[in-house]
């Protein structure tokens, strides 16, 4: 691969034969997301030099509960970036979402109090319905997406304030604070949900790595090698890592309700029962804790008529403790809602690079006539 960079008004230079500093700035010099990029490592620099506490596990971990919300919705927002597009009513749409979740859970207006899933899917909808409104309006105007979401930005806006009394705030009652609902599993639909996350994340460890050594075979630049061998073990870790937890929840569910013994698993300080079953109420220890054990929440065994069933916090499958990092004696406040936030990159970045439909994402945004040649529906 053979590329050159201008050196002058008519000179231009192969970039393999220039210096490993000179084929960076060249780099930078033609990336889009090379200011970004720079203000970002400044930024995390001069924090992590200037504050002692900055760059410590209680610290990242404030910072990653804090912004995996906000990271999410900015995930979803990437295909409309690369597309050419802008929403600017993310916010409101996401406000709007809260409002019909926590009113449906506590039953204020039209409804009685309704199962937190059923709450969860009504919450989802509506941010999809507020989404397709915004498309719709759109493509039959033809206004740009920046004036179109500018105005829906303050009629979602005033939808959630006129349900909340125009105070934007929805407190949830003491006893469902003190009682939060909960949600009841089979073993086996545990088992097979971790058997299922556990082949997912195989799957895109490998896709994952595999590309990454394809870019490093085919880079003639040292410095595209480095980046490939850089981001592969990054990447690779995160999806091994995940890969194994999800083994060994499948693992522990599946071992010990199939022979009914319960299976210790040494955490870093001392040993936890990831997974107990009971036969009755009265067998149940005061102490007993479970599932996801570990890991998301401490909930507890429960024997009902359909046989042992294991009920979680619906609040920490959410954006319960990672009690795992808290037994390791690693310090800091770890929550679930980075799990998901991990989760939810993970997949949007295969689609984007592994799909069709990520491919017209890229060529919708970045040249329209070879959308075209493509099939793809641009105008």
């Amino acid at each position: 691969m053979t590329e050159t960079v201008a050196n002058g008004p008519k000179a231009k230079v192969k970039l393999e034969d220039l210096s490993f500093w000179q084929t960076l700035r060249a780099r930078m010099a033609n990336s889009p997301e090379a200011g970004a990029l720079i203000g970002f490592a400044f930024v995390f620099l001069f924090f992590a030099l200037t504050t002692p506490t900055f760059f410590t596990p209680a610290s990242m971990a404030s910072m990653l509960t804090k912004q995996s919300v906000q990271g999410i919705v900015a995930v979803g927002i990437t295909f409309l970036m690369i597309a050419g597009e802008f929403d600017l009513s993310v916010g409101s749409i996401l406000g709007v979402a809260g409002i019909v979740f926590g009113q449906l859970l506590i039953g204020e207006g039209l409804f009685d109090p309704l199962p937190i899933g059923i709450a969860f899917i009504a919450a989802l909808g509506s941010g999809i319905l507020l989404g397709f409104l915004n498309g719709i309006i759109l493509v039959l105007t033809r206004i740009p997406s920046f004036i179109v979401t500018l105005g829906t930005l303050l009629a979602y806006r005033a939808l959630a304030l006129t349900a909340t009394s125009e105070t934007g705030i929805l407190r949830l009652p003491p006893e469902l604070r003190e009682s939060p609902p909960s949600l009841f599993f089979s073993p086996w639909v545990l088992a097979f949900i971790g058997l299922g996350l556990t082949v997912l994340f195989a799957a895109l460890t490998l896709i994952f790595v595999r590309g990454r050594i394809h870019h490093f075979r085919t880079s003639v630049l040292p410095l595209e090698k480095i980046i490939a061998v850089v981001a592969g073990v990054i990447g690779g870790a995160i999806t091994t890592i995940l890969t194994i937890f999800f083994l060994v929840w499948f693992a522990s569910i599946f071992l010990d309700f199939s022979a009914a013994v319960d299976i210790d698993f040494g955490n870093f300080n001392q040993p936890r029962t990831l997974v107990a079953s009971y036969a009755s109420p009265e067998d149940i220890p005061e102490d007993a804790t479970t599932a996801i054990l570990t890991f998301f929440s401490e909930g507890q065994i429960v024997a009902k008529d359909m046989g042992t069933l294991v009920e979680v916090s619906a609040f920490d499958i959410m954006n319960g403790p990672l009690t795992f990092f808290r037994d390791a004696g690693i310090a800091g406040n770890f929550r679930s809602v980075t799990i998901w936030f991990l989760l939810v990159v993970m997949v949007v970045a295969f689609i984007l690079n592994h799909t069709k439909y990520g491919n017209a994402v890229f060529a919708t945004g970045g040249a329209g006539e070879a959308a075209r040649a493509q099939g793809i529906p641009v105008d």
